[in-house]
């Protein structure tokens, strides 16, 4: 090999392992610029959930208020005849067994919640055919089980709906809105599996004015603290304080999705009322809404059009335990509805215990349905023992 030669590939090495160099200067600096960036985002980040986590102490802490500045009531007091066991706590129902079919009783306020699969955003509240899907599976649920309706929002990804149960119907319609509503929504999206989903929270039974009064105002107030509006006027899916206790509203049947053949009515009437026996409910709903607005304001604003199937990047945690859970401002309204949920389970339990007793008189050897139902030991027929 030549002296030229020799020399042209030491040049050539060396340019190469300046590059080489120089490339990896380059990737350190995009490296270090990378990390400086990420650590910008994350302190952003940081005080943006330090910002959200003292806004949302400060609404919560203005709703609290509202008992004491509308001097609202909060059923603290028991009347002469009136037995409650103030001991009792929802740890020990739970121990007793008590599932969340003992909340079907009449005379009872409850809030229900639900969120849609993943926290995606399905619900448009643009799109008149799905607010009046929503509005006409309302009413008609209402009809159907006796439900009085006294609150309600639709949001991108979930539901808020208060209401009065004044037969002990509540599972029935929960399960009626529910599944008709999925349904007809998954058609809608032309998607199929499961739509709404239960993250242990999503009946609270209410146990006194205050309670229902303080959620009435989060109902109403919810768009504008999820930063969507300004004001729950200009959100097309709420109710508002003013539309309890008006005139009924007739709901049509949606053609975009029921044809006029469908077995259900073409018609079915909404009406938003105050709870029983709680007077001036409304004026103390718009009161309350008047107090909190200029918190809620203070969220941050997202007023862009919805984008379908959006998917939160960190949803809320949710837990799979169907726990029991109640809204009460004193110990004495939480012990009174606890009290009557757990005479209502003795009284299930005894009336089940005389069902089963006489069954066993009638219900025939080998009708495992039967005995599965009634929670019995299956007796086999003679011919299959033998």
């Amino acid at each position: 090999m030549s002296n030229q030669n020799r020399l042209s590939g030491r040049a050539r090495n060396r340019r190469q392992n300046k590059q080489e160099k120089l490339e990896q200067t380059r990737a350190r600096a995009k490296a270090r610029k990378l990390e400086k960036k990420q650590a910008r985002e994350l302190k952003r980040q940081r005080k943006r959930e330090k910002r959200l986590a003292e806004l949302d102490r400060k609404y919560r802490d203005k709703l609290d208020s509202l008992t004491e500045t509308l001097e609202l009531d909060v059923n603290d007091e028991i009347g002469p005849t009136e037995v409650i066991d103030l001991d009792l706590d929802l740890g020990e129902l739970e121990r007793q067994g008590i599932t969340k079919a003992t909340l079907n009783q009449p005379g009872q306020a409850y809030m229900i919640n639900r969120s849609v699969i993943d926290y995606r955003h399905w619900l448009d509240e643009r799109d008149r055919n799905v607010i009046a899907l929503f509005d006409y599976v309302l009413a008609r649920a209402c009809e159907r089980f006796a439900i009085r309706a006294v609150g309600y929002v639709l949001m991108r990804n979930h539901l808020h709906l208060m209401d009065f149960d004044t037969e002990g119907r509540i599972s029935e319609f929960c399960r009626y809105f529910l599944w008709l509503t999925a349904l007809i929504m998954n058609r809608y999206l032309r998607r199929r599996g499961t739509f709404w989903i239960d993250d242990g929270r999503e009946t609270v039974v209410m146990a006194d004015e205050a309670a229902m009064v303080r959620k009435a105002v989060y109902i109403a107030a919810n768009p504008v603290v999820a930063g969507y509006c300004n004001h729950p006027k200009e959100w097309p899916a709420v109710s508002l304080p003013g539309d309890l206790d008006g005139d009924p509203i007739e709901i049509t049947r949606p053609s975009a999705f029921f044809s006029e053949r469908s077995r259900l009515p073409g018609s079915a009437t909404l009406q938003f009322v105050s709870a029983p026996g709680m007077e001036d409910f409304a004026d103390k709903v718009q009161a309350g809404l008047d107090i909190v607005l200029p918190t809620a304001r203070e969220f941050p604003r997202r007023p862009g059009r919805m984008k379908l199937g959006y998917t939160p990047k960190q949803p809320p945690l949710r837990s799979s335990k169907r726990a029991l859970m109640v809204a009460g401002t004193s110990q004495v309204s939480i012990a009174r509805v606890l009290t009557r949920m757990m005479k209502a389970h003795k009284a299930n339990e005894e009336a089940l215990e005389k069902v089963r007793r006489a069954a066993e008189k009638v219900v025939p050897a080998g009708a495992y349905r039967l005995y599965a139902r009634l929670g019995m030991e299956y007796k086999p027929p003679e011919s299959a023992a033998a």
